[in-house]
């Protein structure tokens, strides 16, 4: 996704973290932005790793964000909302 973040008073740091389907951390990507900007980050462009599965926003300071797909002449846009702070890795067990 193409993300779009806002920094609607003052300067904010962020810190975009890319991971596999398994977890494991795959890089990270730190960007600043001016108070009353918005800049673009094209991930495709800023993680060149195959198999991203997910992405985790990290913020200091107030910002507003959203995560654009494409696929040929569609487009979705999705506002990024806050998570809890600890997430626990879903725990999958057989059933016998």
């Amino acid at each position: 996704p193409e993300l779009i973040l806002t920094a609607p008073s003052k300067k904010a740091k962020i810190q975009v973290l890319a991971y596999d389907e398994d977890m494991n951390r795959l890089g990270a990507v730190t960007l600043t932005i001016g108070g009353e900007t918005t800049q673009r980050m094209d991930t495709s462009k800023a993680f060149k790793q195959q198999g991203i599965a997910y992405l985790v926003v990290q913020t200091k300071g107030e910002v507003i964000g959203a995560a654009t797909y494409r696929d040929g002449a569609r487009i979705s846009s999705l506002g990024l909302r806050s998570a809890p702070i600890t997430v626990l890795a879903p725990q999958v067990r057989p059933i016998d």
